[in-house]
């Protein structure tokens, strides 16, 4: 089954509660005509819409309630609320009626996708989209979730807190510490347990520093433990966030009934719950604490921060009389400012920047954005040279980030084994994300330069695949040693048909990936299906015979360096 997008429109508008919609369907000598019977859908009642994703041109659906009455030329809140895993696929359809705001649900692209990487891209696509056709306030976006919605609150809120008013993780978990802790102590995988450390929100709390955080749960939560809540909560407090924590004795991890009326579901929509939200709008700080750790998350409210390595934190604040004070700045290469932002909070035409003893006066007038190069003494990083190959913005890891543009999987003419792994690659994207994969082969990636509009994703090393034997001199950072031995960031891996999994700049268009995946043996690109491709960081060295049966399988993992190396 593929959905397919039709743009639909009847010439006069429906009479009664249903309507009709004949349908020929023709294709490669097939014709089947078929009468669909459409329920009509009121102006106040929910329905289920559907949008086209930028990332893979597939369709997925999302609920929406509208307010009470919706005027056209209203202004209005936009909660938009992610289910959990196994859950109602449209939580917008589990809240009461509202008068001030439109309810979303987002679907998980139609399945079970985790609310990060192409689960993160969709809920800000579906913002985006929403807000575009809708009567929205921009200022009143709220984001809520419930389990591993929840944590998709989280994940995305600590992420992107610039685009909320205020964010409302319900029985879930934002701390993944301890997962990481686990997977450090087993040999090989500490590249995953450093991933799981990018994907935890506990990590980046401090971003939460000027949007209010509503958390709730169920003390008697026999799913995700309500310890979960109130550790993170502790933290949240302890950098300062503004936090309103409520835990129902004797709940578990869902409770009460959809029942007519203001409110819905209990654990997701009650009176607690929406005076929170609606007593906040979003508003710029004059003071921004912001922890970074990729160049792809490096935006906080106005301040862009690049880290120099590992981890940056930097607490920059707009003073009065045009100074711009950078308190703090562990690990910044540079810091940008939005002065479009700041001139909301009263910028003037010339700015005063202090770092420690470091003093810079700056003309703004005309200028978008100042940005400020912190190493070696501060100044302006207008000008500086190009530094080469860097983690930057489109290109910065980890693996799955390949599959957050559009892709395509290459496979080599003339390798049954390589067709079928591609054509695993291609079923795993369709179950997992919902999404539509194209296969093309090596000659033709190569002949047509498709990595001028697409990330590629290669079956097979070298000595299979035609394009990866194109691009190998320029992945630097590996070397494929024959079928048995891998060499990474300099350490010689042996194996009997060793595989690899990585992610690269592409060195035809180093603003799109080159992923490859297998190796230089058939036995190891027929172990592709066992891939754990979400658990990739930047590569994965695996044995092939243990792959997906044995923790031994998976030899190493890791990131690449700022450098790509």
């Amino acid at each position: 089954e593929v959905p397919v997008a039709l743009a639909v429109e009847p010439a006069q508008p429906p009479s009664g509660d249903e309507a009709a919609l004949d349908l020929i369907v023709e294709a490669g000598g097939f014709r089947e005509e078929v009468e669909l019977k459409l329920r009509v859908v009121g102006e106040g009642e929910h329905r289920v819409e559907t949008y086209l994703s930028r990332v893979d041109g597939s369709v997925h659906s999302y609920g929406l309630k509208p307010p009470k009455a919706a005027e056209p030329r209203g202004n209005y809140g936009l909660l938009i609320s992610l289910h959990g895993f196994k859950g109602h696929p449209y939580f917008s359809e589990l809240y009461g009626d509202k008068d001030w705001l439109f309810a979303v649900g987002p679907s998980a692209r139609d399945g079970e996708v985790p609310y990060r990487e192409v689960g993160c891209v969709e809920v800000l696509e579906l913002l985006e989209w929403v807000a575009s056709r809708y009567p929205v306030d921009r200022d009143r976006v709220y984001l809520s979730g419930h389990s591993m919605g929840g944590y998709g609150a989280w994940f995305i809120g600590v992420r992107y807190p610039h685009l909320f008013a205020a964010i409302a993780p319900l029985s879930s978990r934002g701390d993944l510490s301890e997962d990481a802790a686990r997977l450090r102590g087993r040999r090989g995988w500490g590249g995953v347990a450093e991933l799981l450390e990018h994907y935890n929100p506990a990590n980046f709390a401090e971003n939460l520093s000027a949007t209010p955080v509503f958390v709730s749960h169920g003390s008697a939560d026999d799913i995700v433990p309500v310890e979960a809540s109130r550790r993170i909560v502790e933290k949240l407090r302890g950098a300062g966030v503004e936090v309103v924590y409520e835990e129902v004795e004797g709940a578990k991890h869902t409770w009460g009934s959809v029942k007519p009326g203001r409110y819905g579901l209990d654990c997701l929509d009650r009176k607690s719950i929406e005076s929170f939200l609606a007593k906040h709008a979003r508003r710029v700080p004059r003071r921004v604490r912001a922890v970074v750790d990729s160049d792809r998350f490096s935006k906080v409210w106005w301040v862009r921060v690049r880290p120099s390595r590992g981890t940056a934190r930097v607490d920059v604040e707009l003073a009065g009389g045009g100074e711009l004070v950078i308190r703090r700045a562990e690990n910044a290469a540079e810091v940008e400012v939005d002065l479009g932002e700041l001139r909301r909070l009263g910028l003037g035409r010339e700015l005063r920047v202090v770092y420690g003893a470091e003093e810079l006066r700056v003309s703004v007038e005309g200028r978008e954005r100042l940005a400020l190069r912190l190493e070696g003494g501060l100044s302006l990083a207008e000008g500086v040279a190009d530094e080469g190959l860097r983690k930057r913005v489109p290109v910065t890891g980890p693996f799955m980030d390949a599959f957050n543009r559009p892709f395509l999987i290459v496979y080599p003419e003339g390798s049954p084994a390589c067709r079928e792994a591609a054509l695993h690659v291609q079923r795993w994207w369709f179950n997992w994300a919902g999404g539509r994969a194209r296969l093309v082969t090596d000659r033709e990636a190569l002949a047509a330069r498709l990595e001028r509009g697409f990330n590629l994703v290669l079956v097979g090393g070298p000595s299979l695949n035609t394009y990866a034997r194109e691009v190998e001199s320029g992945i630097k950072a590996v070397r494929f040693l024959g079928p048995d031995a891998v060499a990474v960031r300099g350490v010689r891996i042996e194996r009997e048909s060793v595989g690899v999994a990585l992610v690269y700049p592409n060195p035809l268009n180093p603003k799109r990936y080159v992923a490859i995946v297998g190796g230089e043996s058939e036995e190891a690109v027929e172990a592709v299906p066992r891939i754990p491709f979400t658990l990739v960081p930047d590569y994965m060295v695996y044995d092939p015979r243990l792959l997906g049966r044995a923790w031994e399988g998976v030899l190493e993992t890791g990131f690449f360096d700022e450098r790509w190396e």
